[in-house]
């Protein structure tokens, strides 16, 4: 009850300025980009009230602190999944056949992700439509079914994906 309480005392800003403190403890960046990032933690719990999300795309050399802001959204953002070089099948099975928004989804070495599996373009082409499922076929039993894909992503890589593969 005494946990009750202290989230009627919550607001939208107060979230967001514990957010930010976390955000800043771990994360040596610009304050516009701790400011992001906190903005988005906050932004996870709130996915499934919303028609459509964003993705955050974090680039950067190594040691620029991009798999800090991966390892803060895993901590803490919503039933956050932190993948590196997860297949299409790994991340259909996360989202699920239940309902969309279901959790916040990081994808480490995402410009090779992309290369080397490029069904999952698609699914991130309807991932940030609260209302679209793609269907695939249950080997085990043969029957279609129709997954979710709406959720926040985190895309994190040394650099963006070659155009030739996301446009």
């Amino acid at each position: 009850s005494e946990y009750v309480k202290r989230a009627r005392n919550e607001t939208i800003d107060s979230l967001y300025r514990n957010a930010l403190d976390i955000v800043k403890l771990f994360n040596d960046q610009d304050d516009y980009k701790q400011s992001i990032v906190a903005i988005d933690l906050v932004w996870s719990y709130f996915q499934d009230k919303f028609g459509t999300t964003h993705y955050l795309g974090v680039t950067g050399d190594n040691d620029s602190g991009k798999s800090s802001i991966g390892n803060t959204f895993e901590a803490i953002a919503y039933r956050c999944v932190n993948m590196t070089y997860p297949s299409e099948a790994n991340i259909f099975r996360v989202y699920g056949t239940v309902e969309p928004g279901q959790c916040t989804l990081v994808l480490d070495e995402f410009h090779r992700i992309v290369e080397q599996f490029p069904n999952i373009l698609a699914l991130l082409k309807t991932g940030n439509d609260h209302d679209k499922r793609i269907p695939k076929t249950n080997t085990n039993t043969w029957k279609q079914e129709f997954f979710w894909t709406y959720g926040m992503k985190v895309m994190i890589g040394e650099k963006s994906p070659n155009e030739e593969f996301a446009r």
